[in-house]
């Protein structure tokens, strides 16, 4: 029978205790906006922070939920819908952004494979009007859409990087690219609901 050594005995101790400093730690970085139970249901309900992985033009956040089993990508669009010439009404403004229920968000990974998600529900957008000048309204709209996680998505866009997501709305598409730290972003929010 062989005996242990003074030095394996010493590494042996820190492997397990690294295992055990690291898991609570690498916990501790994951920060929730929701973290509750759902009182009818009785699930555990989480919502990651609000993470923005684009802030030019048309801000874009993200955020990761889970819902008892059911786990969700969720998308904030802040978008300029152009300027009128005509003020818009309180009908047209509330048709202004539509994403229907089971509309799809295409993801582009590093592997270039084509990953396909389904708006959970429909949405529609909560959009406003500013007055800039005589005969000029500018249009701001914003909407959040949860996409429903499979196993086999959760596990594509936590192992590799996300390139480019498209998201389809009633009256076009928009595309966003993502750099090596938006993709890391995502990644982490989904992390803190495996």
């Amino acid at each position: 029978m062989r005996t242990l050594t003074n030095r394996r005995v010493i590494a042996l101790s820190l492997s397990v205790l690294m295992i055990f400093v690291t898991a609570p730690a690498s916990a501790a970085k994951c920060k929730y906006d929701v973290d509750t139970v759902n009182h009818r249901t009785g699930e555990k309900v989480r919502w990651t922070k609000w993470n923005t992985f684009r802030l030019r033009q048309d801000p874009v956040m993200h955020v990761a939920i889970s819902e008892g089993d059911r786990k969700y990508l969720g998308l904030r669009l802040m978008l300029n819908r152009g300027s009128r010439t005509k003020r818009p009404s309180i009908k047209e403004l509330d048709n202004e952004l539509v994403i229907a229920e089971d509309a799809k968000l295409l993801l582009l990974m590093a592997d270039e494979s084509i990953l396909e998600l389904h708006a959970a529900q429909g949405m529609f957008a909560d959009s406003d009007v500013s007055a800039s000048g005589a005969n000029n309204y500018a249009i701001y709209s914003e909407i959040i859409v949860k996409y429903e996680l499979d196993a086999e998505t959760m596990a594509a866009l936590t192992s590799q990087r996300l390139k480019v997501l498209r998201i389809t709305a009633d009256d076009a598409e928009y595309t966003y690219e993502f750099g090596k730290k938006g993709s890391d972003k995502i990644q982490k929010n989904l992390a803190c609901i495996q």
